[in-house]
């Protein structure tokens, strides 16, 4: 029979270091010491492909997004990282915040998020404050990745789907421009069709059959449908976000709402500000009514469905714009001041709706005017975040959000199933900065010409970087920011003046589509990029060289002798002439302590 002893030995030392640790060990917290730790919320979901299929061992991050709810302790600028089990299923413990998730995967292109409905000023983020999250679910699609990267899980906006049934229904229209045949075809048993003029306060009218005065269905056009037959009819359809825009006559209007499905109707017609007098919808065949009024005592009407068509009653002529980012003021604003800024954001998403047909839905604007540090303005996330300083660069900050929706979209808004490639920084912020000089004028605020003379010009001038020299962020903001972002737009206001503004968006809209960004510029502006490179160094060389280069020297007490200046007189000047550098030149300080501050040499 083996002996025990040694194992009892064993035992009695574990036993013995266990004692010893006890009273080396700090006492047990406090009641107020553990009223201190943070406490962390589980997020649970799993992880599918397109056909539901679970997918495991893929890691899944959880990131800090935007500003914190206050009082909060989240993980700023951190990741949190685990490892998706074998079944597909994870779960993230995390403290009260606002989260991005993320997946490390070649599995697909793209990932959705769904089962979560994000808050309105956090679109796709998680909120985790108060609570644990559960029931999300991560869908990759697309074709497989030759490595892997990180995805960010969005949430999609989904297409327009109405219930018709039997007699007479309210719809919307969320399609492109379209002969009024293209409904008929849609919706099978559809016997006619009447739109709203608001002009001429009637109905058009169209039949199956061709005859009728309504000929051109138009985005957001609200729809009255006469269903023959004994069956009802789903109509899907695409609600792309530039449908969103909807104009408004003073008085009544029929028309299709694109955005949000079940939004609340206060936050819907929030938009139109003090010119919304009522909105409403009707069965005709129940002659019910059901409506939302500001003010009103209650309200029947109380939220609103993509691709539904309302009665909507202003005072004064609007442009209803169906997806505007929501206004977040971090800080104390006063009332004229807030709605100063709703109205700048709804200034710029008009602006690229109206000339090119581009909106982003989705999006909040962060508004802050207690801090101002360096990153004064920023894009991410879905959130627009300004500080006071860069207020007006609104629209810089717009085209980036722009930039990245087409780069992982297709034209229905869809999440693409491939992933983009990256994109030289002076083309992305030389082209942001080249839409808002565009976007100022247009608005009133800066006359483009004297900008691009005055401040754009001088400040590409200091720049002695090369177009190759700043295609990483890295390099971009090293040394003088300011004059690479100056460089930057010169060199897309070149590339427009060889092709065309709508090319810039083109190339975005195509870089999925390409092996690398270099080929997606070719196809797109059928230019070489070295080429493009030395036509526009070319240029530079003549209407815009770098200032001359001045360099010296700065010698301390008891430096080499030179010429001095007294102090009588005028002071010594450098000249540069013809772009020519000058050097050699030796700054001297004086021997005294007292004279080594800043000044004049």
């Amino acid at each position: 029979m083996p002996s025990v002893r040694p194992a009892l030995t064993v035992v009695a030392a574990i036993l013995a270091l266990a004692a010893m640790l006890a009273v080396l060990a700090p006492p047990a917290p406090t009641a107020s010491a553990q009223a201190n730790v943070t406490i962390l919320r589980q997020v649970r979901g799993v992880l599918t492909d397109e056909n539901g299929s679970r997918i495991g061992r893929q890691w899944i991050t959880a990131v800090s997004s935007g500003v914190q709810p206050e009082g909060s302790e989240p993980l700023i600028q951190a990741r949190i990282q685990r490892l998706v089990g074998n079944a597909g299923e994870f779960t993230l413990a995390l403290p009260d915040g606002f989260y991005r998730l993320s997946v490390w995967t070649d599995w697909g292109g793209a990932c959705a998020m769904t089962g979560y409905e994000p808050r309105a000023d956090r679109p796709n983020a998680i909120t985790v404050v108060g609570r644990a999250v559960s029931g999300i679910t991560l869908t990759l699609s697309g074709a497989r990745l030759d490595e892997p990267r990180w995805l960010p899980c969005e949430i999609t906006e989904g297409p327009a789907v109405t219930g018709l049934r039997p007699g007479i229904n309210f719809a919307g229209w969320t399609e492109a421009e379209a002969d009024v045949a293209a409904l008929f075809e849609a919706i099978p048993g559809l016997a006619a069709a009447s739109a709203w003029d608001a002009d001429e306060g009637r109905y058009r009218q169209a039949a199956r059959d061709g005859s009728g005065d309504l000929r051109t269905l138009t985005p957001g056009m609200g729809l009255r449908l006469e269903l023959g037959g004994a069956e009802p009819v789903t109509w899907t359809r695409p609600a792309p976000a530039s449908s969103g825009l909807v104009p408004l006559r003073e008085g009544r209007n029929l028309v299709a709402w694109a955005g949000r499905d079940g939004i609340a109707a206060s936050e819907a017609f929030a938009g139109l500000g003090d010119a919304f007098v009522e909105g409403w919808t009707r069965d005709e065949d129940a002659e019910v009514r059901e409506s939302y009024a500001p003010n009103a005592p209650a309200n029947a009407l109380r939220t609103l469905d993509k691709g539904g068509a309302y009665w909507v009653e202003v005072s004064a002529p609007r442009e209803w714009w169906q997806f505007a980012p929501r206004a977040v003021f971090v800080s104390a604003f006063p009332p004229a001041r807030r709605a100063e800024l709703r109205q700048a954001i709804n200034g710029v998403v008009a602006f690229f709706i109206e000339r090119f047909d581009i909106a982003v839905p989705g999006l909040s604007v962060q508004f802050d005017a207690d801090r101002d540090d360096r990153h004064c303005g920023s894009y991410g996330n879905g959130v627009i975040y300004l500080q006071e300083p860069c207020f007006t660069a609104l629209a810089h900050e717009y085209t980036h959000a722009i930039q990245h929706y087409l780069r992982t979209r297709d034209g229905s808004g869809r999440l693409r199933g491939s992933a983009a490639p990256d994109v030289p920084t002076w083309i992305t912020e030389g082209m942001a900065n080249y839409w808002s000089g565009i976007y100022r004028d247009t608005a009133g605020e800066r006359p483009r010409a004297a900008y691009f003379s005055e401040q754009v010009i001088p400040e590409a001038r200091r720049a002695d970087a090369t177009l190759q020299s700043i295609e990483t962020a890295e390099n971009f903001v090293s040394g003088d920011r300011s004059a690479h972002y100056s460089l930057a737009h010169l060199a897309i206001d070149y590339l427009v003046s060889l092709t065309s503004e709508d090319a810039l968006f083109t190339y975005y809209r195509k870089l999925p589509e390409g092996a690398d960004w270099r080929s997606t510029f070719r196809e797109v502006f059928d230019l070489d990029v070295d080429q493009f490179y030395a036509m526009f160094e070319e240029r530079r060389a003549l209407e815009f060289p770098p200032y001359a280069l001045v360099t010296s020297s700065v010698q301390g007490p008891g430096g080499s002798d030179g010429e001095r200046w007294d102090g009588r007189g005028p002071s010594p000047t450098i000249t540069v002439a013809d772009a020519a550098d000058v050097t050699g030149i030796v700054i001297r300080l004086a021997d005294t302590p007292e004279s080594l501050t800043r000044g004049r040499c």
